[in-house]
């Protein structure tokens, strides 16, 4: 584990030198993608970050059942709960 840029990372050398390979082909490809780049950004996802929103995905469906509020507690950037949301605002 190391913190890189005021984050923890759990990742190997080699994920971390690609990671960043992938962050520099985004910043390089970003402004070529046209006014469809938000469509476009999923080139540039990892199986990790899919993992994440199908298990949210799953998550907001289970919580639907229950009433009640959902709080999420210790976020960094509320990136969890802003994805939430947005399974919200889409059903």
């Amino acid at each position: 584990m190391e913190k890189i840029q005021g984050e923890w990372i759990v990742k190997s050398h080699s994920e971390i030198e690609n990671l960043e390979m992938l962050r520099q082909s985004l910043k390089d490809n970003i402004d070529l993608m046209g006014p469809q780049w938000n469509h476009h950004m999923l080139t540039f996802i990892t199986r990790q970050s899919i993992s994440r929103i199908l298990y949210l995905d799953n998550l907001y469906r289970t919580m639907m059942v229950a009433p009640g509020a959902v709080l999420e507690f210790g976020v960094q950037w509320g990136g969890d709960s802003d994805t939430v949301n947005k399974f919200e605002r889409s059903s």
